[in-house]
Formats: C-alpha cells, structure tokens, sequence
C-alpha cells in the first residue's frame, strides 16, 4: 500500500487554521480517501490526486474522521459524482440529517457569530453540502475495534461526538486530535 498527503484549503472559509490534509491510501482494493475537505475545494483536492496520476473516479471509499464540514465537505459530492462508498461512525449515520450549522438559538443564549460572519459563498456551500448529505447514504458504519481493509477503526469522542482514529499499519489518524 501506499499512502500519500493532499493539502486541501479552507476555501472562502473565514479562518486562520491551515489545510485539512486528505490521505490518499493506494491499495488492492482501491484509492480510499480519509477526510476530503470543505464544501467548494474540491478542484484542489482533483488537482492533487491528478498530481498523483490518480483521477476522482478511482476513489473507491472515502473515511470520513468526524462530521465537520472540513472534514466531510466534499464526501457527499465525491460520493455522487463517482459512487464511494462511505465509511464513517455510527454516530455519524445519525447525523447526517441535522442542520448543524443553523440551529435555532434561545433567546439570550450565549453563542459564537463565527457562522454570522462568513461570506456569502461560504453560507451557500453550506447549504449545497446540507442538501448533498441528504441524499449521501453511508455504505459501513463503523464503531470501536471494526476493520475495513488495513484500517482499524478506534471511537475518538470529545471534539466531535462521531470521531474516529483509524490505524493504518502504524500510522494513526487523529482527524482533529492532537
């Protein structure tokens, strides 16, 4: 197997963190991608696996970490451009539907305006990839201990409620832990 690393950046996302790295595993089953980026980057991520001599229709599965939008922007439209399966936790499945990045707020609730003071093209990315979830259906749920192909899959909660590490030989995956 081989494994490589495309930096994908936080397009028209007002944010000072870095890219969300996509890993691109080549093995016998396939092209997997772990973590795809957000919503509107996926022309970067097409550059870096053609860069690779990888095209997007080779994508055979994509891991999802955990369901924030830089890590799961692009799955729903990779998945229906080219058919990927989706692996992901289980509390993921049950996510998938929520209105994450809307909810309604009580009065007098203390809350961040970061979500107020994105761009216009940010908000309407949103609501593409709200839209594309509904559709996107999740091929294997997966919870702790669980194998797909060279991945072990272990239950990572505490900054998001469905995040996963995943073991590859003896690299882990940490999707935003540290």
């Amino acid at each position: 197997a081989t494994l490589y690393a495309v930096g994908v950046p936080l397009v028209d996302w007002r944010n000072p963190l870095g890219p969300t790295w996509s890993y691109v595993l080549s093995n016998h089953d396939g092209i997997t991608l772990i973590d795809t980026g957000v919503p509107g980057s996926l022309p970067t991520l097409e550059d870096g696996l053609h860069q690779l001599d990888i095209s997007l229709s080779d994508v055979k599965k994509i891991v999802i970490t955990h369901g924030h939008l830089d890590h799961d922007g692009t799955a729903p439209l990779i998945n229906k451009k080219v058919g990927a399966q989706i692996v992901a936790h289980e509390v993921y499945t049950n996510l998938l539907n929520a209105d994450l990045y809307r909810g309604d707020r009580r009065p007098g609730e203390q809350h961040s305006d970061h979500w107020d003071q994105q761009s216009q093209a940010f908000a309407d990315s949103i609501q593409q990839l709200q839209e594309l979830k509904k559709e996107m259906k999740v091929t294997r749920s997966v919870v702790e201990g669980d194998r797909v192909d060279d991945l072990t899959f272990y239950h990572a909660p505490g900054h998001s409620p469905d995040e996963l590490c995943i073991l590859f030989d003896d690299i882990l995956f940490t999707g935003d832990h540290v």
